[in-house]
């Protein structure tokens, strides 16, 4: 009985690539039919490139843009609804028409859009000269409040009202510093002490956040104080000296707690409050929760919230996601989060694919610190996760100056992420689109570009050829007009080349002597070619 003997490892790989050969070329003895492999091949590799063509579309900073621009859009959007839901029965109670607040705030934003396409046509150059003009009238207008044209609302003294028209400096202060800082950062990064490098930052942040302070609005300055604070982690500041600056905003603000009566009842209402809780600084808390609580998964339906029946103070404005949660429910309020998380991973992402760019990552950096910080904590304040801090959720709650400014910061951040498609990334001017303004190709420039063009068609063809020879088929070769003109192109500049380099006498012999020489052998061919003629008649 003939025992088994298991193949070797060489003879069990040479045997499976025969089969895959017989495979192939369909002679099998099973009959199989024929089997294009080359096909397979291409299949395969047309899907790897849909897939790659999708990867990098996803990757891309356009793609980033219009992911951002989209979630902005659809935040005002639905935030404009809210107003309305939230601001309609007061006003009514008041007198007013129903849709007087969302008619203003529709205004507001208006000018925050003519602001963001403002801030997206102007050059990253005029930006950077504009910023450090822009940081010292906001704290001009800062400091302004604390004179007679200064207004108080809620215990802050932040806004000046002139005549019928009031606007918040401390919102100008976060833009400002979100597009100087940066240039700062940059410019010093060249001077040996840490001091040289980040005094002149740390000092201006210093004088914004005190100008803001002295008027007691301590949410507004301690997101300006995260907005320093992540600029200069960003631009390269060493973490040990960071987690000092960082300990030491955490003093100022433990001082600047417990100096004040008021924000002492805050934070020790926020910790020993509860919903059956009597206290007077309980109660916006407690009403919130309520509100929050009472929508349920799907909501009572927009217009049908009971909280905003003057029983929240600040519907429309801090308070103004609990009405979310009320009328459009836990599906609502977690929409309204996922389009801020996708604004910030857009950003977030965009400032990663500018890598080379510092001034333009910086900026996307700081712009994106300040609103999650911002939304994070008015969200927090309304799960009574945080004390309230009087912070505003940014493209949604009521409030002129805050909506413009945010507004104006998304369209400088187009502008941060278009410019690194541009030749020239500091831009052009507030044309930078116009075709008028881009400088004309030399001469140069276009030979070098007719010659990558000729290459790109070169290696095409190459390409093209050799997919053919796999598949077993004759080579079809291209024809390229711009690869032929080269080539006519090259073939007379070789000739006057050649032609230039003919001395007189070569010329004159090459006319004399080489024609009679070229006559004597056209003479004896022929006689040549008459004698074989001969022969074959004999």
């Amino acid at each position: 009985m003939p025992t088994f003997q298991k193949p070797t490892r060489r003879q069990d790989h040479a045997s499976r690539r025969e089969q895959e050969h017989r495979t192939i070329i369909g002679v099998t003895g099973n009959q199989e039919p024929h089997y294009d492999a080359f096909q397979r091949a291409q299949r395969r590799a047309e899907r790897n490139a849909g897939r790659r063509t999708m990867r990098m579309l996803f990757q891309s900073i356009e793609f980033q843009h219009a992911m951002m621009l989209a979630s902005v859009i659809i935040l005002v959007g639905f935030g404009l609804v809210m107003v309305f839901s939230a601001s309609s029965v007061d006003l009514v109670a008041l007198g007013l028409k129903p849709w007087s607040m969302v008619v203003r705030q529709l205004m507001f934003v208006v000018i925050g859009v003519v602001g963001a396409v403002l801030a997206s046509r102007l050059s990253v150059k005029a930006i950077k000269r504009l910023s450090p003009w822009l940081l010292a009238l906001s704290i001009f207008f800062q400091l302004l409040t604390l004179t007679k044209l200064g207004r108080a609302a809620g215990g802050n003294v932040g806004w000046i009202a002139l005549g019928p028209i009031s606007f918040q400096p401390a919102e100008l202060i976060k833009l400002a510093l979100c597009l100087w800082l940066p240039v700062t950062i940059i410019n010093s990064r060249k001077e040996k002490t840490l001091w040289k490098r980040y005094g002149i930052a740390a000092v201006a942040l210093l004088v914004s956040v005190g100008s803001i302070a002295l008027g007691h609005d301590m949410g507004t300055a301690s997101v300006v104080v995260i907005i320093g604070l992540a600029a200069l982690l960003f631009g390269g500041m060493p973490m040990s000296v960071f987690y000092v600056m960082g300990g030491l905003a955490l003093v100022v603000g433990a001082a600047g707690v417990f100096t004040s009566s008021n924000r002492m009842n805050r934070v020790f209402s926020f910790l020993s409050c509860s919903p059956k809780s009597g206290k007077a600084v309980c109660y916006q808390t407690n009403h919130g929760l309520f509100a929050i609580s009472s929508g349920g998964l799907f909501g009572l339906g927009l217009g049908n919230s009971r909280e905003k029946w003057s029983y929240l103070p600040e519907a429309t404005n801090d308070f103004i996601f609990a009405i979310i949660g009320e009328e459009a429910g836990f599906l609502g309020a977690i929409s309204v989060l996922l389009l801020f998380a996708v604004l910030i991973a857009s950003m977030i992402r965009s400032s990663l694919l500018l890598e080379r760019l510092d001034y333009q990552r910086l900026v996307l950096l700081c712009v994106v610190s300040w609103i999650s910080v911002q939304a994070l904590v008015n969200i927090l304040v309304v799960l009574k996760l945080f004390p309230v801090m009087g912070v505003p959720l940014p493209f949604v709650s009521s409030g002129g100056t805050s909506m413009v400014v945010c507004l104006t910061a998304i369209g400088a951040c187009s502008r941060m992420m278009m410019s690194s498609l541009d030749d020239n990334p500091e831009g052009e001017g507030i044309f930078a689109h116009a075709q008028v303004l881009r400088p004309r190709k030399s001469s140069a420039s276009k030979s070098a570009d007719a010659k990558s063009a000729s290459r790109k068609d070169s290696s095409r063809q190459a390409r093209s050829i050799q997919r053919s020879e796999r598949a077993g088929r004759p080579a079809q070769r291209k024809f390229s007009w711009r690869a032929s003109a080269d080539k006519r192109s090259a073939r007379t500049a070789s000739a006057r080349m050649a032609s230039s380099r003919r001395t007189p006498e070569r010329s004159a012999k090459s006319n004399g002597e080489g024609s009679s020489e070229r006559k004597q052998t056209r003479r004896v061919v022929s006689s040549s070619s008459t004698q074989e003629r001969a022969n074959r008649q004999r």
